[in-house]
């Protein structure tokens, strides 16, 4: 018995040793890929671009994944003024990184002897600069499943960029969620469905996804108890952060502050319930509310499309008050227009008009209704606060579909489709099987809702994302065990599961640490984390020391949504997360950027209208050219002579690929046009369609 317990000790001391492993720090690049991932928010001061924070990368229109749907990873622009800020700090910090070793099973969480390895990137404060109470700022990504990759821009701007009140004189510091890119990357190796060259070309489908669920489950040697799966739950990473702030934080009076995006938020809620000393300070941006199922004020992505809806309405209705947006609907307001819209599409059938024959091809399907495929499109694209406004505009042109309508839509979705199918390195390091487990697992409804449900919630809604195949992965993962599942006949792998036991932090009110204080920040016009989860998770915290500033215009990732009129500035939600963090929190907080915020407007700049639909007027205009879709084999986009390739125009992102660029459309040849268009933009989404009804989900982006 004595040598049990020495052997005990010895394995816990091995245990806290090995945690405490740090491979590292090493000299790195602040930028993870030489080539910037494609960019879709937008930047302080300028209209055009830029998910992991909410991404578009890899949707296609007949794309149910709702993985590529929600919560889409926060990406950075590098072409507008970000790219100002990352070339000021990249000369000054040192950037590292390190591997910090951490068990595979936290203790009271899971057991296991197995560890694994946290990626950590930071940029040092100049020398001088930082005081004596150290500060050190964490931002963290969204998802679940993003790397930290698409968290580099934001570490730039905060750190020294005009409007930032850091200065160069805070460590930040960013990480990958376990299971996410270099921390111990949860994917299928053994079965290969996440390969390109598997049998569903890396999509997950009702067949492959069993296979996948115990791949996972033998890597991590567990017996089809869940046990081990606990081990990539969102405790088991915000534990990883608490231990390695502590680890870092040698200084006496260190004040750490850590800032969280979409799914991020959700992660910093949980450290909060952990309560780690050495934090202070706490932002969320872009808010996933932590409790009230009950009472539905706990977020769920069972009630995306109700949601997005919303949003998506509050939107519209601004167009009526816009010098550009309402003159174009003053006889019937946008809203009742896209009603309209819809069920004339429908009515005639996939083949009514040009412009519905065009979306049911798009779409990959004759069985799939014009209306559905323009409701995914304009879901999409209300996340993007940058090309948004392109919304009243396809609802414009769609109405009236004339033959250069016809065009102009079809460049407009060629154009889309190039950008967004642009190649990116950062999609390898996300994880698709993460998403899948901690969104079951903590982000859905329980007991699940019914799959017709949730697909009449969609056709219901005016701008919305089909997210009702998440029923049928709940239904795998979980061995199919709601009444909702009867219907789904799951066909499981007998034994494994994929779904963990939430533990006694989940759907609980959080009390503020004492010594703390938590900012909220949240945009009115975000489809992905609607402002009222903000709220319903401000009135739910135990305590005072809260605060929460709502941007009127804003999408998602406020951080960099919200662009002030002052040139050259970091936008006003960055300018208040450093202002906090100097602060040490929210007395002294400097909010003053919210009286120079940019004000909303549909109005769309030339370039951008060139670059999208090939003509200076958006509403009106005669597209001068067709826009070319891209082929797996162009580097480019393009199948004409590079001297006919448009340049680079700077005032729109330059991460998105020169457009290919045909002969002048006339009227004599835009049947041909839409044919060509068609038939190529039917084989680029044949390649990726679901392969039967049985299609489930694509691996993550966001």
């Amino acid at each position: 018995m004595k040598w049990m317990l020495v052997a005990a000790a010895l394995a816990c001391l091995h245990d806290t040793i090995s945690a405490r492993k740090i491979n590292g720090w090493y000299p790195c690049n602040l930028r993870t890929f030489a080539t910037p991932a494609p960019a879709t928010t937008t930047s302080s001061t300028g209209q055009a671009m830029d998910d992991e924070s909410p991404t578009i990368r890899g949707w296609r229109l007949n794309d149910q994944d709702p993985a590529n749907a929600i919560f889409r990873s926060l990406i950075v622009n590098p072409a507008t003024d970000m790219s100002i800020t990352l070339g000021a700090a990249a000369a000054a910090p040192t950037v590292e990184c390190a591997e910090i070793t951490m068990p595979l099973c936290h203790e009271g969480i899971c057991e296991s002897n197995a560890t694994i390895t946290v990626f950590v990137k930071r940029m040092r404060a100049a020398p001088g600069r930082n005081t004596a109470a150290a500060k050190s700022l964490w931002v963290l990504q969204g998802g679940p499943g993003a790397s930290s990759v698409n968290m580099e821009g934001i570490m730039a701007a905060l750190y020294d960029a005009p409007g930032s009140y850091l200065g160069g004189s805070v460590d930040v510091y960013t990480m990958d969620h376990r299971g996410t890119g270099r921390s111990s990357r949860l994917s299928c190796v053994a079965s290969q469905v996440e390969t390109s060259g598997s049998p569903t070309k890396g999509h997950f489908t009702s067949q492959s996804f069993p296979d996948c669920i115990q791949d996972v489950n033998m890597q991590l040697g567990d017996d089809a108890d869940v046990n081990l799966l606990k081990a990539y739950s969102t405790t088991s990473a915000a534990t990883d952060l608490s231990k390695i702030i502590s680890l870092l934080n040698t200084t006496p009076n260190a004040h750490t502050t850590v800032y969280g995006v979409s799914y991020g938020t959700y992660l910093v809620q949980r450290l909060m319930q952990l309560a780690n000393p050495s934090v202070k300070g706490y932002v969320l941006d872009g808010v996933v509310s932590q409790s009230g199922s009950k009472s539905g004020e706990k977020l769920s992505f069972a009630d995306w499309a109700v949601n997005m809806d919303e949003i998506g309405t509050a939107f519209m209705a601004l167009c009526a008050k816009d010098a550009t947006c309402g003159p174009k609907f003053a006889t019937s307001s946008l809203q009742e227009t896209l009603k309209a819209l819809y069920t004339s599409m429908d009515s005639k059938g996939p083949k009514g008009t040009t412009c519905s024959s065009f979306l049911t091809s798009v779409g990959g399907s004759s069985l799939t209704p014009p209306s559905y495929t323009l409701r995914q499109l304009l879901g999409h694209l209300l996340q993007v606060q940058s090309i948004r406004n392109f919304i009243p505009v396809l609802v414009y042109r769609l109405s009236r579909c004339n033959p250069n309508d016809a065009t102009a839509v079809a460049n407009f979705v060629t154009a889309y489709l190039n950008i967004i199918g642009a190649p990116d390195e950062s999609d390898a390091y996300d994880s698709s099987m993460l998403y899948n487990l901690v969104a079951l697992s903590e982000l859905f409804t329980y007991p699940a809702p019914s799959r017709p449900s949730l697909r009449a919630s969609f056709a219901g809604s005016l701008i919305a994302s089909d997210t009702s195949s998440l029923v049928t992965m709940y239904c795998l993962a979980s061995n199919g065990k709601d009444a909702a599942c009867a219907s789904e006949k799951p066909s499981t792998k007998p034994g494994f599961q994929f779904i963990y036991p939430t533990d006694k932090y989940f759907d609980v009110a959080i009390a503020i640490p004492n010594g703390t204080s938590v900012l909220l920040l949240s945009g009115l016009l975000d489809p992905q984390t609607p402002p009222k989860f903000a709220r319903y998770q401000l009135a739910s915290f135990v305590g005072t020391a809260k605060r929460l500033i709502e941007f009127p215009t804003s999408a998602h990732g406020t951080i960099l949504n919200t662009p002030v009129t002052v040139q050259n500035k970091v936008p006003c939600g960055a300018s208040i997360v450093s202002s906090f963090v100097m602060a040490g929190g929210l007395d002294k907080l400097d909010t003053t950027c919210l009286e120079y915020l940019t004000p909303n407007s549909f109005a769309i700049t030339t370039a951008l209208g060139q670059r999208l639909m090939a003509t200076d007027d958006v509403y009106e205009g005669t597209p001068r050219k067709a826009i070319v879709p891209r082929t797996p084999s162009d580097s480019a986009a393009s199948d004409v002579p590079a001297s006919t390739k448009p340049p680079s125009e700077s005032q729109v992102n330059s991460s998105w690929r020169s457009l290919a660029i045909a002969a002048v459309v006339v009227a004599a040849v835009i049947f041909l046009v839409m044919v060509v268009v068609v038939m190529r933009l039917r084989r680029q989404v044949r390649e990726a369609k679901d392969l039967s009804a049985e299609y489930i989900v694509d691996p993550v982006e966001p």
